[in-house]
């Protein structure tokens, strides 16, 4: 029985292995192309080597471009949840100030919360202490959480985001007016694509991977993801992350 069990672990790793292979090789091969359409679509759309003739071109461009954009956004998701699930992500951790981040992340989505009527407010203590974060993480994380409070929100509804000292974390809170997730649901959403149904949920498409990839990214960082929600309430998602400890210098005798 012990050696059944051993072959079976044996194989389903080396299945894994040889799934982890499969899908970074695939996304490598298929986002060289997608980027050579997404720029060629981008030079059609703005007329780079001079004007068209029949703006349909541009237009089909324009949707070509839009769809390439989506498809090359699914493939890296894929690509770093692979990483992430076979230990091959790495974050590179510095010092990093909480209210710029806050204030780039909420820059990168101001335009599509705008578009949608949400209003984005952040409330960060001056005082707050630095966290010890990769940047570029800290980016996708943030970006991710504070686009998922857009998408799953009321017209003309609201976002806020705080961040206060939890010991030797900083906990950053993003607070949204939405509709709400069910408590049975919560484990769901934490789950690769996986994703709850509701009319918010079928308006917005996606694959279930955003969610899983930050919380992999948060537990990287030796850090926790937090949900709490109230279906018809809204949901506040808490980003722990540790503090940045500035290094004991030791004197000399």
């Amino acid at each position: 029985m012990i050696d059944d069990l051993r072959e079976a672990r044996d194989a389903a790793e080396r299945a894994s292995h040889a799934k982890s292979v499969f899908l970074a090789t695939m996304s490598h091969e298929l986002r060289t192309p997608l980027n050579s359409i997404i720029s060629f679509t981008e030079f059609v759309s703005e007329h780079a080597f001079g004007p068209i003739g029949d703006s349909q071109y541009v237009e089909h461009a324009e949707y070509a471009n839009q769809s390439a954009t989506h498809l090359l956004d699914i493939i890296n998701g894929m690509l770093d949840l692979t990483k992430i699930e076979a230990g091959m992500m790495k974050v590179e951790q510095v010092r990093v100030a909480v209210l710029p981040a806050v204030v780039r992340s909420i820059r990168m989505v101001h335009d599509f919360a705008e578009k949608v009527g949400i209003s984005i407010k952040s409330a960060i203590p001056s005082n707050i202490p630095d966290l010890w974060a990769d940047e570029r993480a800290l980016r996708q994380i943030l970006i991710n959480i504070i686009g998922n409070a857009i998408k799953f929100n009321r017209t003309g509804g609201s976002i806020l985001i705080t961040a206060l000292e939890a010991g030797e974390f900083i906990d950053i809170v993003v607070a949204d007016t939405g509709e709400g997730i069910a408590d049975d649901d919560i484990s769901r959403v934490r789950k690769p694509f996986e994703q709850i149904d509701n009319k918010y949920s079928r308006a917005q498409g996606g694959t279930g991977l955003g969610l899983p990839i930050v919380e992999g990214l948060i537990t990287l960082h030796g850090g926790a993801l937090d949900i709490a929600s109230e279906v018809g309430k809204g949901t506040a998602i808490t980003v722990r992350l540790p503090i940045w400890q500035a290094p004991t210098i030791k004197s000399s005798q």
